[in-house]
């Protein structure tokens, strides 16, 4: 029985796994692959000029998405953040939905600041 158990999270979250790495590719953004965690490494658009924690911090307050800055685990952490699909599909979808209005909106916000630069 706990192995049927067992089996059944692993394939629930290689789903959802496979869906988070999936989605950030469409959004454009890089990542680390999962190597048999339940996070994923992913790093901030280089149009975002300051680090992580800021960009954290962000994604926290006009997103509602709640990611851990790279920089907590390791100094060359500054330009990535730890994004864990250990929650529901559910909740994974909407913050996959937020994340990907967000990237948009960011960049767009920035093209049109270079476009007034000119």
């Amino acid at each position: 029985m706990a192995i049927l158990l067992l089996n059944e999270m692993k394939k629930v979250y290689l789903q959802k796994r496979k869906y988070l790495c999936k989605e950030l590719q469409k959004i454009g953004l890089e990542f680390v692959p999962p190597q048999g965690t339940f996070y994923v490494y992913v790093r901030i658009p280089t149009t975002f000029e300051k680090d992580a924690a800021v960009y954290a911090d962000k994604l926290a307050h006009e997103a509602l998405i709640a990611v851990i800055p790279g920089s907590a685990f390791e100094a060359a952490g500054s330009r990535y953040f730890r994004i864990s699909y250990a929650v529901s599909m559910e909740k994974l979808q909407l913050a996959v939905q937020r994340l990907t209005v967000f990237v948009h909106n960011t960049a767009a916000d920035k093209s049109h600041i270079q476009e007034v630069r000119k």
